[in-house]
């Protein structure tokens, strides 16, 4: 097989699992009952969780329905062109995140777990396929200095909500949660990440250009996530106080200029002249 065969075979695969994890979190309903657990969702495959966490998750799972699985068909239904590689990397992206999200605690384990699971070594490889051909990619303009505002925004964001939740002693039950994933994840992983990216870019680093792209993925779906979710966290119940506002004014200013930079990386920027130094 071709690697272009095999990027439409692992992204295909790693789209269904994303598919069916998500159809399952917005329609099935598992057999078995939970106890009595009045303050949980309650219902679903995420009856376990609590209502702002399951709603946070349908969110999720709207915007995989609605949203990538249509631009990925699109992608996969033409010859795998610049524009159409990239869609499938943002595509993938979310996948991987997704996977990750969910497999290391993002919710309470349920009965779509081996579907997380199986999500990310699918998603990444297909998305190391798909990143194959922006390795020579020339760096836009502006690109760095932003994914280093992005770490900045993205860590002080998620920093001041920590903050916020430890300070009000707005711990959840041991029996349902161990860990704060998205925490984990964002402070961890994409806010660092965005600031060697950004380095390594200013470097004229070939692998800053492949790392940038997911990040930007990420970046530029917080918008829709964040919509989708508000929407099904106040479906179920959750409330939200005032200081929400800041980091979603934050993350939308990000999502904006990440759909920008992934404009421009679609429409095609000069290959750079040399490979990395």
């Amino acid at each position: 097989m071709t690697s272009d065969q095999w990027l439409r075979l692992v992204s295909f695969l790693a789209l269904a699992l994303g598919a069916l994890a998500a159809i399952a979190g917005l329609f099935w309903t598992p057999p078995g009952g939970m106890g009595d657990a009045p303050e949980l969702f309650g219902r679903g495959l995420y009856r376990r969780d609590m209502p702002f966490t399951a709603g946070g998750a349908q969110g999720a799972d709207l915007v995989t329905l609605l949203l990538i699985l249509p631009a990925a068909l699109w992608a996969l239904a033409g010859p795998l062109t610049r524009p159409r590689r990239l869609v499938l990397a943002v595509a993938l992206s979310w996948t991987l995140y997704l996977g990750v999200s969910l497999s290391f605690g993002a919710v309470a384990f349920n009965e779509a777990f081996p579907l997380y699971v199986l999500m990310m070594p699918m998603s990444a490889l297909g998305l190391a396929l798909a990143l194959r051909t922006f390795l020579l990619t020339r760096t836009p303009r502006w690109l760095p200095g932003f994914l280093l505002a992005c770490g900045l925004v993205t860590g002080a964001a998620w920093s001041l909500l920590l903050w916020l939740e430890m300070t009000a002693g707005a711990y959840p039950p041991q029996s349902y949660y161990t860990v704060r994933t998205t925490y984990a994840l964002d402070l961890g992983l994409i806010a660092p990440g965005c600031v060697a990216v950004a380095i390594g870019l200013r470097g004229g680093r070939s692998w800053g250009m492949m790392l940038a792209i997911p990040l930007l993925a990420i970046a530029a779906l917080l918008l829709p996530m964040m919509l989708a979710q508000t929407v099904m966290q106040l479906r179920a119940g959750a409330a939200f106080g005032p200081e929400a506002a800041a980091p979603l004014a934050g993350f939308t200013l990000v999502s904006a200029g990440a759909a920008w930079f992934l404009w421009r990386l679609a429409r095609g920027t000069p290959p750079r002249p040399s490979a990395d130094r």
